[in-house]
């Protein structure tokens, strides 16, 4: 009998745990938490947003992307859409993100806590691994918690996730005994979440002050150290601390590596982004009444009126003092040179959301150390890794979880034995 213990009952080692258990493999998961897929119920506000349709090509942060490609290639999106199907998860196709047919998170961790059942997984909850040894007979000894409960077992999947979400660093016990055998790993930092912007001037703070829960699509220009690494587009949420919204969360862990070296970290947003200058100079000079309107009333019609209060008392103080919100007859050239304004506008990062508020973490285990074939280390025999441990993170949109999936699907199908009656 094949022992293998899965350390973490999230996505990917749920999944894991499906693939390994067979009549010839005894599987157990170690979990934290009081229940297996906790943090699938908080996925995509609770609709658990599971996969995405589209390609995977481009959508990870990763050092080798033929890395991805290969256990892609083993275990695709359309795969765990027939995969969930066949277990009795009928889903749902929103404009490529892909959902349970219910549209509640719940329906698919139950669904997987039900299969694991169905094979024989054992659960062992409200349990902390606290250190991993390897055994004089090459296994395995996994030290928890509570010091009367450790065990033995032939193989390992770490699949214990991240502090993403969470308050326990739990992640991390593991960090000393990987490097000790070679692994190299980057420090966990938050991704996907929010930003608090720089407040070093009165119209910046008053700005998300008076702001704040205003929703405006704009494109989002991130710079570090002046170099303009990728645009976003998308709709922008303003709060109290600064930017949130998926086209901030998209890119949120460069903003996190960049801020961990001592980089520069700057979002550029084009307010305007459907609108050519020199049309809308035309046009709005052309409106009936235009020398007796005010720079308000002017941009009231074109942007949220909270938004077109405080980027014009931004653009009075950094530009031109002579623009103030209720003069009239703005000459055209001011105009111009207002709205180019408000197609660049800079906001300087301090600092991304903690953990606390993070979907995912950039950072973890290099993928250099890691078999893509099996997601076996090559440096520790039976060991094998899944899902955000390792250092490979995904854009908003599902992306993660398929990692997960993808992952714990290779790691499964390659850890277990397989009786010559099943070949």
């Amino acid at each position: 009998m094949n022992n293998i213990i899965i350390i973490g009952g999230g996505a990917s080692g749920l999944f894991a745990a499906i693939n390994a258990a067979n009549e010839d493999n005894s599987v157990t998961i170690i979990e934290a938490n009081d229940k297996m897929g906790k943090k699938i119920l908080s996925t995509g506000n609770g609709r658990c947003n599971f996969s995405n349709l589209d390609s995977l090509t481009g959508k990870y942060n990763c050092d080798d992307n033929e890395f991805i490609k290969k256990i892609f290639n083993a275990f695709s999106n359309k795969d765990i859409v027939n995969t969930f199907e066949k277990m009795g998860l009928f889903t749902t196709n929103n404009n490529g993100y892909l959902y349970p047919a219910s549209m509640q998170a719940a329906s698919v961790s139950d669904m997987l806590i039900s299969r694991c059942r169905l094979a024989g997984v054992k659960f062992i909850n409200n349990t902390i691994v606290t250190d991993i040894h390897i055994a004089e007979d090459g296994g395995f000894v996994i030290e928890t918690d509570n010091i009367n409960n450790n065990y033995h077992c032939d193989k390992v999947i770490l699949a214990m996730g991240t502090k993403a979400g969470i308050k326990d660093d739990f992640c991390e016990n593991m960090t000393e005994f990987l490097i000790e055998h070679n692994h190299t790993i980057e420090k966990y930092k938050p991704a996907l979440c929010g930003m608090e912007v720089k407040k070093d001037k009165p119209p910046i703070k008053q700005f998300f002050k008076n702001t704040a829960g205003v929703r405006w699509k704009i494109n989002a220009s991130l710079y570090i150290d002046n170099d303009r690494i990728t645009t976003e587009s998308g709709e922008l949420q303003f709060t109290n601390y600064g930017l949130s919204g998926i086209v901030i969360f998209q890119l949120a862990a460069m903003v996190s590596r960049a801020l961990e070296n001592n980089r520069k970290a700057t979002v550029l947003i084009d307010f305007l982004p459907e609108y050519d200058i020199n049309e809308l100079v035309n046009a709005v000079c052309m409106q009936y009444a235009y020398e007796k309107k005010s720079v308000y009333d002017i941009l009231m019609g074109i942007i949220n009126s909270k938004l077109a209060m405080e980027l014009i008392n931004i653009y009075s103080y950094y530009v031109d003092n002579e623009v103030k919100p209720f003069n009239k007859n703005l000459p055209k050239d001011k105009l111009t040179d207002m709205f180019k304004f408000f197609k660049k506008v800079e906001f300087n990062i301090n600092r991304t959301n903690d953990f606390t508020k993070a979907q995912v973490c950039c950072g973890g285990i290099d993928v250099d150390g890691i078999n893509p074939y099996t997601m076996e280390s090559k440096y520790i025999k039976n060991l094998y890794f899944t899902g955000e441990v390792i250092n490979v993170d995904g854009k908003c949109g599902g992306y993660n979880l398929q990692w997960a999936w993808s992952t714990g699907y290779v790691a499964g199908k390659s850890c277990k034995l397989v009786s010559q009656s099943q070949i």
